[in-house]
């Protein structure tokens, strides 16, 4: 009985060997599973650390659907830090979702203006993860792919530019259609009171926030123009005669609100007003009436009667607008505000309007130096018109339409005479108003300030 011994381990020893040639043979001919190898959780986040603390990285784009926040855990408190570094002298762009521990997580990253965005729920895979670092040189490009799946971190790096493209682009798209988080949190905010709330019962569901999302002064700082001007000052209309540097105000209002990260769109009735002048050229159904087309791409309309189908269009797009953005920078000019402005009667609550003057003879001068005509772009069966800011005006729209600007009628009316900011655009060149747009900021913002929230300096109100 004992002899057979020997001869039963020898031939359980080969056919250990055999399988494990079967297996050697099987892997290598089977393509392996990607992002399959469980590891622990710190040492994920370690390596993510290591890197992020590599001498030369320049950027860094993170999509983090399970973005955490720190709550004195120490190692995330350094990936933070390490992240405000890369930051102070590059870019670091973080991606994530709407849960709470997201949207606090992010939080705490504004502190140190690092740039968050919300992503729409629509995510290819919530359950990953990827960090892209990038550095002066591309073949040192890395990135971090976490497959999250069952409660396991599955993680792997891929070094090199070419491997990385696929999650920059996806990253890139992902990007551009989020949100700026400190809009989401002011949004939020707002859901709390309901509609168009008095700012003392803002500042409470303010306070609430901060609570929940341990927001510092620092992040509420950068939270509160959002939170300022999607309450009291959705929409700003930017009013004056042609000539007046209504569009030169709007841009550089624009650019300074965009610095804040504020969701923004500028638009004028000049598209819709040329769209019915089209119409009336090619006798498109319904033609409008009241058009007489110039050269060089002008026109003139016969009264403001006939520019009134372009007012309700362009009214129609600032209601849509006004619900889905920060601001809404709205351009135009007429010869009765007062009456103009009634178009916009279901925004006025959430309105401001910044009236712009300059001198006659200065904005004469404008009116002839500015002038670009359309620009007329085929594309295969597609004609599209490209018009610009500084179109011409003719002479005659200038004397009958435009010689006044009805803004005396607008400052004495109750509905309105509370809600105008003026800026006498007396002169060319940079600089010259810019304190009075950065002032414009501070009244809309100041009200919603907290008292523990000091904004005395321009930096602390408008992010570089």
């Amino acid at each position: 009985m004992w002899s057979a011994v020997p001869g039963s381990v020898v031939s359980g020893v080969i056919l250990a060997l055999l399988l494990g040639m079967v297996r050697v043979l099987w892997n290598r001919r089977r393509v392996p599973t990607a992002l399959s190898r469980r590891v622990r959780r710190g040492s994920y986040l370690r390596t993510v650390l290591a890197e992020s603390c590599r001498v030369g990285v320049g950027r860094l784009d993170v999509l983090a659907p399970r973005l955490t926040p720190a709550k004195g855990d120490e190692l995330i408190t350094k990936i933070q830090s390490a992240w405000s570094k890369i930051n102070r002298s590059g870019k670091v762009r973080v991606l994530t979702l709407d849960s709470d521990d997201c949207l606090q997580a992010g939080a705490e990253l504004l502190r140190d203006d690092v740039e968050v965005r919300v992503a729409h729920r629509d995510l290819d895979s919530e359950s990953l993860t990827f960090h892209l670092f990038e550095s002066a040189s591309p073949a040192d490009s890395q990135a971090i792919i976490n497959h999250h799946h069952r409660g396991a971190d599955k993680p792997n790096r891929i070094v090199g530019a070419a491997p990385v493209v696929p999650f920059r682009s996806h990253f890139d798209k992902q990007w551009k259609s989020a949100r700026p988080l400190e809009s989401v949190i002011a949004e939020m905010i707002l859901g709390r009171t309901g509609s168009h709330q008095d700012i003392e019962v803002v500042l409470g569901s303010l306070a609430q926030a901060r609570a929940t999302l341990s927001l510092d002064a620092s992040s509420t700082r950068r939270i509160l123009p959002h939170l300022a001007f999607r309450n009291s000052s959705a929409v700003v209309f930017i009013l004056g005669q042609p000539g007046a540097g209504k569009s030169h105000i709007r841009c550089l209002l624009a650019e300074r609100l965009r610095s804040m990260r504020m969701e923004c769109e500028a638009i004028t009735d000049y598209p819709y007003a040329y769209l019915d002048l089209v119409r009336t050229a090619l006798r498109f159904s319904p033609p409008r009436k009241g058009y007489q087309p110039f050269d060089g791409g002008a026109f003139i309309a016969k009264d403001e009667a006939a520019l009134a189908p372009a007012l309700r269009a362009l009214a129609g797009a600032v209601r849509d607008g006004a619900q889905a953005r920060d601001v809404t920078l709205v351009e135009f000019a007429r010869a009765g505000l007062l009456t103009a402005l009634e178009e916009f009667e279901s925004v006025r609550a959430r309105a401001q309007v910044i009236h712009v003057s300059a001198p006659d003879d200065l904005r004469l001068e404008r009116l002839r130096n500015r002038v670009v005509p359309p620009e007329a772009i085929v594309t295969g069966e597609a004609v599209t018109l490209k018009l610009s800011d500084n179109h011409l005006l003719p002479a005659p729209a200038q004397q009958a339409l435009y010689a006044v600007d009805g803004i005396e009628s607008l400052k004495e009316s109750s509905l309105w005479r509370n809600r105008i900011f003026e800026i006498d655009n007396n002169c060319d060149g940079a600089g010259h108003v810019e304190s009075d747009l950065d002032e414009f900021i501070r009244r809309i913002v100041g009200p919603y300030v907290p008292e523990d929230v000091e904004t005395t300096s321009r930096q602390h109100l408008i992010a570089s």
